[in-house]
């Protein structure tokens, strides 16, 4: 597969060894999604998308979310994905020389995205407190589906923390509301891409190859 070229040995192997020190967990999948998303994450800011909450910065910033959940589930709860710069530069550093001068700025960028998260998802307690306050006394689990998808969507909370929460707590919620708000938010993003039809359609390109 792709992750045993030369283009991502080098990062799986970094990936797998901090890994392997702080958990009996190991995932290949997760360690190459995290690896794929890294050279993502890198290649977006180097290009001059930075996290977001709308447009292509939404993309970089639930990519680092994602892969900061995922190396959780490794066990790895401390900023780790920074220290992955140097070596996408390095793996990358003939057709991009740039990269290598523009590593520690990235490494930066991406540090900064990484400690926000981990504040969040350590002081979850106190965000789902706030924001399901009443919501025991009075059962209404669509509006905990609401308000599931907003921490999604704004915090990038993932549902099965939340979920976690509310079970301890007694609180009902309906899945089918999340799955409702996260399918009108696909739609939204849709409508609002200046990317139209398919990405690898060749028609009207008017090419004598079949």
């Amino acid at each position: 597969s792709n992750f045993e070229t030369d283009l991502f040995k080098p990062l799986v192997k970094e990936i797998a060894s901090v890994v392997s020190r702080q958990s009996s967990v190991v995932s290949n999948e997760l360690i190459y999604a995290i690896a794929d998303h890294i050279r993502a994450i890198v290649f977006a800011i180097y290009d001059g998308v930075l996290p977001f909450n709308e447009s292509r910065g939404y993309v970089v910033r639930k990519l680092i979310r994602k892969s900061t959940l995922h190396l959780r589930a490794l066990g790895s709860e401390k900023p780790f994905l920074y220290k992955l710069v140097p070596v996408v530069s390095e793996i990358m550093k003939v057709p991009y020389p740039q990269l290598n001068r523009r590593r520690e700025n990235i490494a930066q960028i991406i540090l900064a995205e990484e400690k926000s998260f981990i504040s969040t998802l350590n002081s979850s307690d106190i965000l789902f407190k706030d924001k399901f306050s009443g919501l025991s006394k009075l059962p209404d689990s669509q509006m905990a589906g609401q308000i599931t998808f907003q921490l999604y969507d704004t915090y990038g909370i993932p549902l099965e923390l939340t979920k976690s929460w509310l079970d301890k707590h007694n609180i009902k919620i309906s899945e089918d509301v999340f799955n409702k708000e996260l399918e009108k938010q696909k739609i939204r993003s849709k409508s609002q891409s200046t990317m139209k039809g398919d990405v690898f359609d060749i028609k009207g390109l008017d090419l004598d190859v079949k």
